[in-house]
């Protein structure tokens, strides 16, 4: 009896390492790289597929956003962008510079309205969005709400 209890485990132990043993053997599979692909290759921005978020198309000649033939600008890059890639777009675009936005690889600036296409085309650009316009909303609350007493020192 204890013979046979003694192979019954040790089947049972081969059995449960059996498995482990596939691990130890290497494959002779071919590895294969996948390149992911950008967000700006299929988006709901830029459903045209031009490079130029709809937006912009939208409101290409809104005078809140207009000023001097330019528009607020984000240019997306495939890349972190840096100096130099400011430099190029101030060169070839007449673009003005506000922003770094690293966060989601982009600058933010303004661009001439007839220049938007070529912008596309610039080594790294990969999407143009509508950018806004900052402004100070709702800067009348604190006189009408009575919230700046903290500020008179007033404390409460």
């Amino acid at each position: 009896m204890t013979k046979t209890s003694n192979v019954i485990s040790i089947a049972l132990i081969t059995l449960m390492l059996l498995p482990s043993l596939g691990t130890i053997i290497p494959a002779d599979a071919e590895t294969v790289i996948v390149e992911e692909e950008g967000w700006w290759v299929d988006t709901t921005v830029d459903r045209n597929k031009n490079g130029i978020g709809d937006m912009i198309e939208r409101h290409i000649d809104n005078p809140i956003l207009l000023k001097d033939g330019t528009l607020p600008i984000i240019v997306d890059f495939d890349h972190t962008p840096d100096t130099q890639d400011v430099q190029m777009l101030e060169q070839f675009v007449d673009y003005q510079h506000e922003w770094y936005l690293p966060g989601i690889d982009a600058v933010a600036g303004r661009i001439p309205v007839s220049l938007l296409e070529e912008t596309t085309t610039l080594p790294g650009v990969v999407m143009l969005e509508l950018d806004g316009i900052m402004t100070i909303q709702n800067g009348d609350a604190v006189a009408l709400h009575g919230v700046d007493t903290a500020w008179a020192g007033n404390w409460i």
